[in-house]
Formats: structure tokens, C-alpha cells, sequence
């Protein structure tokens, strides 16, 4: 069997941090703090984790940047796009793609390179990240690299859109999310669950290939992403954060209590808001781990605004971004969120 050949796109994140002087691996540097936002820094896997590679595939490492996790921008998911589109179609050379980042914001990146890359890339596509740094104790970095440069290497994999690797779990990548700040098994596939699992060196699937339908989202982004504000709801939440919202962003991701509820103050005066802008696109998600914003009507908010379905707040504002850079009516948002396929 040839050799399969995959590129690895490097993008900072604890996978690629470095203990502190004196400490057990429990405190560490990230790449960023040293040399700065933006910086190229590549990660150097210990010689153990290498040569198992090998036996899997080589690969070629291209460090982006290093960009601390809450600091990813729209902009630099869409290059990462663009960068994938260029080396994955029309090159043979390789089979796939790896690309390590940090992983607070791994749920928006996921779902935001997912349709990005459309239906261009049918190679696969790797996403995966550590709790812990390469060169701690127990570090989950050394099994989530290895794991994640094999199902590259799978023909498998193709023909799935981006993946995320963690912990031994294959999740959609459109879908997963970080449902624990601090443990190895901090991922979920929230409403989908894992897809497929990396044991004894053999990567399994539970379920064919599919892809989503993208028909209805832009192919190709070169334009600036409009800003989208998520507003949390809670108890006593003033009416005025949304207005002071709607002032800085083109568009608001509401995340409801429960499946979508609010405020009966506060949603009397966002029903009022969208009276007078009816062109302002309003999304409603919930604020659980998981759920569902269907299209009854909801307390506080009637039957009013976007839904986002089994879509998290994060996931939806997005998704609403992107959607908003090709020109869109309120109609064609509501297509976009209550026919997202799962």
C-alpha cells in the first residue's frame, strides 16, 4: 500500500504550549503569550509520538499562525479555508489534511470551516486539539495527534466534511462541542454524538458518508464578516444589553433559557425593536449544552424572529455571519437555519 502523505496546518493552542520553568506541566506558555499574536511557531512532537507516525503516514507541517483560541476571527477561519480549497483539490500529492488549534473555540471553527469549504473538498479533513500540553504528565496531546494523523489517512474519512478527533472520538466537526473546560473528554458531537472511534490503531465509522446541502450559503467568501453579538439569557437580564447590542452588530444570536424563552420585559421590547426594523435579522438558541428552538411560539418572544433549531448560540451567530455576507432577506435566513439538515 503507497504511502499516504498528509499536510499538517498548525494554528497554536495548548497542543502546541510549553510547560512553565520548575512546573509539573500544570501551568504552561502558550506560544502566542511568547511571540506574540500571529506568530509561526511548529510544533515538535516528542520522538515517541513521531515514530508513530510514521507508521501511519508522513506528513508536512505549515505553521499558519499562532493564534490563542479566543482570539480566532472569522477572517482567519476563512483563510484557513482558502488554504485548505488550494492544497487539497487538484494536488494528489496529498491525501488529507491534520490541522491543530486550541480548543475553546473549537464548536465555531468546526461548524464555520465546515461551510467554508462547501462541498470543494471531498479529502479529509482533521481537526483536533489538547486539554494538556505536549509535555505534561498523562497529556492527551500525544493520542489526539496520533489519532487524528489516522484518520487522515483513512479513505474512510472522505467525503465527510471537516472531523474533529478527541479522545479517541470522531466527531462531525459541524456539530461538536466543548461541553468540559478542563477534562481530556471535553467534547461533544452535541445532538449527533461521536460518528466513529479510533481503537486499537483502527479507525471505524457507525454510519456512511454524507454531506450537508449547501446550496443555500456562499461557496466562496472574499468579503469582510458582519458582526453578530450573542446576548445571554438569565434572570433580570435588562432590556437595555439588547439595544446597546443591536448599536455595535448587524445581527443578534438570543441564548434563551430553556428552549429559547426570555424575559417577558425584555422580549417585549425586542418584539418592539423588530417592529421598527423588520430587516434586522434575530436569532433565538438556547443556553443548555443541548436543545431545540422550534418554531412554536416561545415565552417572552411569541412566534417571532430566526429559530436556530438544535444549533447552539455559537454555532448560529456563525452561521448567520456567513450567510450575511451574500445578499440575503429575512426569508432566506429562516431557510438557512430551519433546513439545516443534521
Amino acid at each position: 500500500m503507497a504511502t499516504k502523505h498528509i499536510l499538517w496546518l498548525q494554528l497554536g493552542g495548548t497542543i502546541a504550549a510549553k510547560a512553565r520553568p520548575g512546573s509539573a506541566g500544570g501551568a504552561y506558555i502558550t506560544p502566542s503569550s511568547v511571540h506574540g499574536q500571529g506568530e509561526k511557531v511548529i510544533i515538535d512532537p516528542p520522538e515517541g509520538v513521531k515514530n508513530v507516525l510514521k507508521t501511519v503516514c508522513t506528513w508536512e507541517s505549515q505553521e499558519l499562525a499562532s493564534i490563542g483560541s479566543p482570539d480566532i476571527m472569522m477572517k482567519d477561519i476563512n483563510g484557513v479555508a482558502h488554504k485548505v480549497k488550494m492544497e487539497m483539490e487538484g494536488n494528489t500529492y496529498y491525501a488529507g489534511c491534520v490541522i491543530t488549534l486550541g480548543s475553546d473555540t473549537m464548536g465555531e471553527f468546526g461548524t464555520a470551516l465546515d461551510l467554508l469549504l462547501g462541498d470543494g473538498v471531498s479529502k479529509p479533513v482533521v481537526l483536533t486539539c489538547s486539554m494538556r500540553i505536549m509535555d505534561a504528565l498523562s497529556s492527551d496531546a500525544h493520542r489526539n495527534l496520533i489519532d487524528a494523523f489516522r484518520v487522515a489517512a483513512s479513505s474512510c474519512s472522505k467525503d465527510r466534511g471537516p472531523l474533529l478527533v478527541s479522545n479517541t472520538d470522531i466527531f462531525p466537526a459541524f456539530w461538536a462541542v466543548k461541553a468540559d473546560a478542563n477534562q481530556v473528554n471535553a467534547f461533544s458531537g452535541g445532538p449527533t454524538g461521536p460518528i466513529g472511534r479510533i481503537d486499537d490503531n483502527t479507525v471505524t465509522y457507525f454510519q456512511s458518508a454524507s454531506r450537508r446541502d449547501y446550496t443555500s450559503m456562499p461557496q466562496h467568501v472574499d468579503a469582510s464578516f458582519p458582526k453578530v453579538e450573542i446576548i445571554y439569557g438569565h434572570m433580570g437580564l435588562s432590556p437595555a444589553v439588547f439595544e446597546a447590542a443591536t448599536k455595535v452588530a448587524q445581527g443578534i444570536v438570543l441564548c434563551g433559557m430553556g428552549a429559547g424563552c426570555w424575559t417577558a420585559e425584555g422580549g417585549k421590547a425586542i418584539i418592539e425593536f423588530a417592529k421598527q426594523e423588520p430587516k434586522y435579522p434575530i436569532v433565538v438558541s438556547f443556553r443548555s449544552v443541548t436543545g431545540f428552538v422550534g418554531l412554536e411560539p416561545l415565552y417572552g418572544l411569541g412566534d417571532s424572529f430566526i429559530r436556530a433549531g438544535y444549533l447552539n448560540p455559537e454555532k448560529a451567530a456563525v452561521i448567520l455571519q456567513i450567510a450575511m455576507v451574500q445578499p440575503w432577506t429575512i426569508a432566506h435566513l429562516k431557510k438557512v437555519f430551519h433546513h439545516t439538515p443534521a
